[in-house]
């Protein structure tokens, strides 16, 4: 109920789940807007005012009563690992992952802009030039407007993948002659292996072709006259898309001790690894002509090879005293090479108490999904404060309209560096209670993100959008109007910085129940993030998450566990907390989850359960009602379920 359609009011932004894309006629500037035919409520959600806050009305279409929230998914995965001692010492062991992931997602019927000519019957706006300016072609014709519309009459979109991933390892692992050096050798090859196929999606030069002859009915897609029934034929399209990655990798690793200090030996780590890896992405020729409404994309390809070297000391300073010095070299074909070093201490103070410090420093480069992935299409609630302010309209009045978007790799990327830096310390009061709190801060450049809407929007009202963004908007309706929203262009970019700093908290107690009543343990992780921020680029403001106490950025996450287990049974009833965040617009939410696990004679374990006991919704933003950006990235939205999964561990 919390994301069905809902109409609050007599504007679109007064609505959840509602779409301008029912059948609305467009300004060619986003001057003005108007409902086009009779926008009948059986087939739409009736006409609405102000169309992402363009002057006029909209036949809405109410989405979300169709469109799934979430997808059916059937999976089948399968693991082996196994080992053969074939001389003392000596051991080969192969290791195989097979998946296979079968999804289906339903959506609203397809909805896009089009093109339709200035004197055509079904314009219902002024083309005089009296209301608003009307544009003219180079021939001095009028220019057409822009038709949002919904394709009803082909009934939803269905997209059907199929999935397969298979990652096997083979390897030898042992110790050299006499030596204490152990050795560890592999070779992994993994392929990822995918098929998608949508139904029902719409080839936009045909549509403009039966609009302009008149075969398709825009004011009734319904229609059951034969001269339209044969124009949705011709309009109608199945889309494919392939998605292949191949990775290959070879390593190998040697440890041992070295010589002997006072306090005891010291420990060595050495090894290297090398990698291959092959992306493809092969969209349909429609999309590739990008002749398609209500789907997007283009087909991209990549590849990359590396080698890397790395090493790793454990010195023993003093009895209570030990250090640990390592470095990784990474070296890629295509983002060049960097050193990463990592110093931490660990002292035990006293018995009870050790102090625990770390610092280093780290290199990633973007995966090729982040570089090459094709540009996809969406429709999603955007509140436009950066508008609203300029036109006087408190943020709490601010409606969310739905926008279109597009999201896409970004080939220009560069690599991320990190530097990380923590301090921490661990008590142990007793034997049966343990207590660590340590403080930590992660400073990353260059990192790679994909914004948010809110985020676009203010660094758009800054001046300070990254390179590769865009915000494409209609033209000014007063002063000072930035004009409505109409399309935004979000690929992966670089942050010129982004520092995390807060605090983890663990606990750990055990305790022997009287009477062989078995163990009682109680487990606590939480974690308190004091400051997230992002600097998007090196002449741009920061903008901190936590402290502005923006949307879908709570500062506290907590998960608590308290287990039984006695013999073969074993019971945990787990807590999970997230805190509020968005000033308040978002409250807490905790859910408890219950497992009971029996391992059985034969080396096996089954386990039962309910996740969610309670059955807690997501929370709801008090303020702008459901927002699937924020709510299926942070919340479970299964509600209550049982499980009886089994899962041999022989």
């Amino acid at each position: 109920d919390y994301s069905s359609v809902q109409i609050n009011g007599p504007n679109l932004g007064d609505t959840v789940g509602v779409s301008a894309g029912g059948n609305t006629a467009f300004h060619p500037w986003f001057l003005a807007a108007m409902a086009v035919g009779d926008c009948p409520t059986d087939v739409y959600a009736g006409v609405l005012g102000n169309p992402f806050g363009v002057p006029g009305t909209a036949c809405g279409f109410g989405y979300a009563d169709i469109s799934a929230q979430t997808g059916g998914l059937d999976r089948i995965s399968t693991f082996l690992d196994a080992n053969y001692e074939f001389s003392p010492g000596h051991e080969i062991f192969f290791e195989n992952r097979f998946t296979r992931i079968e999804s289906f997602g339903r959506y609203a019927p397809a909805v896009g802009f089009f093109d339709v000519a200035a004197d055509s019957p079904y314009n219902p706006l002024d083309t005089s030039g009296e209301s608003y300016p009307w544009p003219t072609m180079p021939d001095g014709t009028l220019a057409p407007f822009g038709l949002f519309h919904r394709f009803v009459g082909h009934g939803p979109r269905d997209d059907d993948t199929v999935r397969f991933e298979l990652d096997s390892v083979l390897g030898l692992s042992g110790t050299l002659g006499d030596s204490d050096v152990n050795y560890e050798a592999y070779l992994r090859s993994y392929r990822y292996d995918g098929s998608e196929e949508g139904e029902t999606y719409i080839l936009q030069s045909q549509v403009e072709l039966e609009v302009e002859q008149g075969d398709y009915d825009l004011t009734n897609p319904l229609s059951q006259d034969p001269a339209h029934l044969a124009a949705l034929g011709r309009m109608a399209a199945t889309l494919y898309r392939d998605i292949l990655t191949e990775y290959t990798g070879a390593g190998v690793s040697l440890d041992g001790f070295a010589w002997d200090l006072p306090a005891g030996p010291v420990g060595w780590a050495l090894g290297a690894e090398t990698a291959t890896e092959d992306y493809l992405d092969d969209y349909d020729s429609f999309r590739e002509a990008g002749n398609v409404l209500g789907s997007a994309g283009n087909s991209s390809e990549g590849s990359r090879s590396r080698w890397a070297v790395f090493g790793e000391v454990s010195i023993p300073v003093v009895d209570s005293l030990d250090l640990n010095l390592a470095g990784r070299h990474d070296d890629y074909n295509d983002f060049g090479s960097a050193f990463s070093p990592q110093i931490s201490a660990r002292w035990q103070v006293a018995d009870p108490v050790v102090l625990r410090a770390s610092w280093g420093q780290g290199f990633k480069a973007p995966n090729l999904t982040e570089l090459y992935v094709s540009r996809s299409q969406s429709f999603n609630d955007v509140q436009d404060i950066y508008r609203c302010e300029a036109l006087g309209v408190a943020e709490d009045d601010c409606p969310a309209n739905q926008v279109e978007n597009f999201r896409s790799g970004n080939p220009d990327l560069m690599a991320e560096s990190s530097e990380s830096f923590n301090l921490g310390v661990v008590i142990e009061p007793t034997d049966n209670l343990q207590v660590s709190l340590d403080r930590f801060r992660i400073e990353m450049e260059d990192g790679v993100d994909l914004l948010g809407f809110d985020t676009i929007i203010e660094l758009e009202n800054r001046g300070q959008l990254p390179d590769g963004i865009e915000v494409q908007r209609g033209a000014s309706t007063q002063a000072g109007d930035p004009g409505a929203l109409v399309w935004i262009v979000r690929p992966f970019t670089n942050q010129a910085l982004t520092t995390v700093e807060g605090f983890d908290l663990r606990a750990n107690y055990q305790h022997s129940l009287p009477g062989g009543g078995g163990v009682l343990a109680a487990d606590l992780e939480a974690t308190v993030l004091t400051s997230y921020e992002e600097i998007p680029s090196a002449a741009d403001d920061p903008i901190d998450y936590v402290k502005e106490e923006r949307t879908g950025a709570p500062a506290e996450r907590i998960e608590g566990t308290l287990r039984w287990s006695r013999d073969v049974w074993t019971a945990n009833l787990i807590w999970r907390y997230i805190g509020d965040h968005d000033e308040g617009d978002y409250d807490d939410l905790s859910t408890f989850d219950l497992t009971v696990v029996w391992d059985s004679p034969w080396g096996g374990e089954i386990s039962a359960g309910v996740r969610n006991m309670t059955d807690e919704d997501p929370v709801i933003d008090s303020v702008s009602s459901w927002d699937p950006d924020v709510g299926l990235e942070l919340y479970d939205v299964a509600g209550r379920v049982p499980f009886l999964p089994s899962r041999p561990e022989f």
